[in-house]
């Protein structure tokens, strides 16, 4: 199966009211309908307690039983160890400015899967049914774990010994921790191996900003980390042959890949994001209309098998993102470029689709859909280009919420 078919994402968000960590629902729905398999990388199975207050006990069931979600239960970290004489390879603590990156993984797989198997529970659920869930849950563990971290390690020597991505992830640590943007050609930093694995940082970043050794330390060692997390990240996608939900600052680091070239039109974020921007463009009534719905998990299954929506999915991938001010703008500079007869039937349809959904977007209503007299080329190829997009978005998707 091709990579771009698959997922390998964390799917958690932080509740305020709860104070923690919990499955972020709609994002999950949303990657099953993009994608053929999902793979949860939940080290903790803290998502199987969610899915059980979102679908109930026996659409848990049948969403795990069904091979389109599958778990990957495992401990992986990656460290920056050089002043740490328990975990360096050579016994030999170094100074600040010194850097080796390590990475643990679980000891024993089985161990680890069976502990955490204990924070599966739910209050209203009865002793056979959590014993139920935890066997289904085991079922559906996707087998591929990284056994050893010679390659890894190997990748992320080479990347630190050449200065690969090293400047980038600096600048990137910059910017984001201390909103600092220094000129790439003034800025230099070079990493010197001085042993094996050990690498020693030379900087002129103290000449270029008030900052004192210590806070230079922590800036490279967390971009020295990003690299080595970007490395992890390869790993796994590799591993899994499924694509991953790379952060903002590791796509910089991907520029410089070659997997860039097939990533970025593959970009699971990107995807989601514009897959967002059109369902609320449409504003369907179905879908707004409660604040809670309740998804069929028998009607996503059909959905994922249907030909519009793989349709919808390969004509996702070829927009770079949708912006509704954009649309409006498209919306208020006819430029007709259309082979359709607007006096026909099938011209009067788009005519009236395109009217109705001008009228939907707020602050415009019915005084911009009275003007829309042709249509505009840019929305017939962009936003609805052919009627199984427009099948998906306005019937199909709709569909998967339970009617009350």
């Amino acid at each position: 199966m091709s990579i771009d078919k698959n997922l390998f994402s964390k799917c958690v968000k932080f509740d305020d009211r709860r104070r923690k960590y919990c499955l972020d629902f709609s994002s999950l729905i949303n990657k099953l309908i993009l994608f053929d398999k999902v793979i949860l990388d939940s080290p903790n199975f803290y998502e199987v307690n969610g899915l059980v207050e979102e679908l109930g006990f026996e659409q848990t069931l049948s969403l795990l039983s069904s091979g389109i979600l599958k778990f990957s239960c495992d401990l992986r970290i990656t460290s920056q160890v050089a002043q740490n004489q328990h975990i360096i390879s050579s016994k030999k603590t170094y100074p600040q400015g010194f850097y080796q990156i390590q990475y643990a993984f679980a000891a024993e797989q089985k161990i680890w899967i069976s502990d955490n198997l204990k924070n599966i529970r739910h209050s209203e659920l009865s002793k056979s049914k959590v014993k139920k869930l935890k066997l289904t849950v085991v079922e559906s563990l996707d087998k591929n774990y990284l056994k050893d971290n010679i390659d890894l390690l190997k990748q992320t020597d080479e990347d630190l010994q050449f200065n690969r991505g090293v400047k980038v992830a600096t600048l990137n640590v910059l910017k984001k921790e201390y909103s600092m943007e220094l000129d790439s050609e003034i800025f230099d930093i070079k990493l010197h191996q001085v042993d094996k694995s050990i690498f020693k940082v030379e900087t002129n970043l103290s000449d270029l900003c008030s900052l004192n050794e210590t806070e230079i330390y922590k800036i490279v060692e967390k971009a020295v980390l990003g690299i080595g997390n970007f490395n992890l990240r390869m790993a796994e996608m590799n591993m899994h042959n499924a694509l991953s939900c790379f952060m903002r600052d590791e796509i910089d680091l991907l520029k410089n890949r070659l997997e860039y070239i097939f990533f970025k039109k593959d970009d699971p974020n990107k995807l989601e994001a514009n897959f967002d921007s059109i369902l609320n463009l449409k504003r369907h009534p179905k879908i707004i209309a409660e604040s809670n719905p309740k998804i069929d998990i028998n009607k996503l299954m059909k959905v994922r098998q249907s030909d519009e929506l793989k349709l919808f999915r390969n004509w996702l991938k070829d927009i770079e993102e949708v912006k509704e001010k954009e649309i409006l703008q498209e919306l208020n500079s006819i430029r007709a470029k259309l082979g359709v007869n607007l006096n026909t039937n099938t011209g009067k349809f788009l005519r009236l689709g395109m009217s109705t959904l001008a009228g939907l977007i707020p602050n415009i209503g019915m005084q911009a859909s009275i003007p829309l007299s042709v249509l505009d080329n840019f929305l017939l190829d962009k936003v609805l280009p052919a009627s199984p997009i427009v099948t998906f978005v306005d019937d199909l998707y709709p569909s998967i919420f339970k009617q009350h």
